[in-house]
């Protein structure tokens, strides 16, 4: 192969003779080199790179410096799947009481690929300890209770009272001082004396109620002295009040529970007779259920 040394070259063309005289000789032609080409590519799976060797077709002049466009297969092999990392969870979850914080750590089963980044909702329990109670103010001292208001009616024989303590603030001594307080003089005297009864129906059939018989004495009656009562679904039906005639109230005399009638079942008396007054009548209730005989 022939060496051309282009150092030896000018742009005149031939190379120059010695002592620069003399003419010029004529520029050699050089053979076409042909199109550059890739002439092999390979893959280095390792290295994770490609390598090419590209080449003319003879030595010669480069005429065309661009070559074509070319294609070449590569074997890239498949990368070895990952394992199924498995849904992230949280694995503990610690509560700090000094700084007030939650602390928790999140991971997932094994190393390997998250096909599903949202995992699943998960409920811990954390023991927040129960602050301790702040101390009790200091109350002022409320003083003893007492009773600051009386009232007294004399139409029913009702005594009203309210109880208050001189300020708010700590009872330290629960139990007052005992007082006495006046009651007026009866204006009016009883004279006379009525059986009240507060009456409900417990059975399935009307009951006839009779609290008194006979003609009524002269003078106003508290109330009728019979009555029906209809059943209710459930019972008891609603309550009636009967009331005997008034009977005369002489000083000294001794009063007993006077029955009532029923038919057709039979009266059951419910706790002790009340006693209380109006007007001038001394009022004996008792409470009574109709039950069947």
């Amino acid at each position: 192969m022939k060496i051309v040394h282009l150092i030896q070259y000018h742009l005149g063309g031939g190379r120059k003779r010695k002592g620069g005289k003399g003419g010029h000789t004529p520029t050699p032609q050089l053979p076409d080199a042909g199109k550059p080409y890739v002439d092999s590519v390979s893959y280095d799976k390792d290295a994770k790179k490609v390598r090419l060797r590209a080449q003319n077709a003879r030595a010669g002049e480069v005429k065309t410096p661009l070559g074509d466009w070319q294609e070449f297969p590569v074997d890239v092999p498949e990368p070895t799947p990952l394992p199924d990392a498995g849904k992230p969870f949280v694995e503990g979850v610690t509560y700090d009481p000094d700084t007030k914080k939650v602390k928790v750590r999140a991971k997932v089963a094994q190393a390997g690929e998250v096909k599903e980044p949202i995992g699943e909702v998960q409920e811990f329990p954390i023991h927040v300890p129960t602050p301790p109670a702040p101390p009790a103010p200091t109350l002022p001292d409320a003083g003893k209770p007492r009773v600051s208001k009386f009232d007294y009616d004399p139409s029913t024989r009702k005594v009203t009272v309210q109880a208050s303590v001189s300020q708010a603030g700590e009872v330290k001594t629960p139990t007052g001082d005992e007082q006495t307080f006046d009651i007026p003089a009866e204006a009016e005297p009883i004279t006379g004396v009525v059986y009240e009864y507060l009456v409900d129906n417990m059975t399935a059939m009307p009951q006839d109620v009779a609290a008194d018989t006979g003609t009524p004495p002269p003078g106003e009656q508290m109330g009728a002295a019979e009555a029906t009562l209809y059943p209710a679904d459930p019972p008891p039906g609603p309550m009636v009040s009967v009331y005997s005639y008034v009977k005369p109230f002489p000083v000294g005399i001794q009063l007993s529970l006077r029955p009532l009638a029923v038919s057709p079942g039979k009266a059951s008396y419910l706790g002790d007779a009340s006693i209380y007054v109006l007007g001038s009548n001394l009022v004996i209730s008792r409470q009574v259920s109709i039950v069947d005989n």
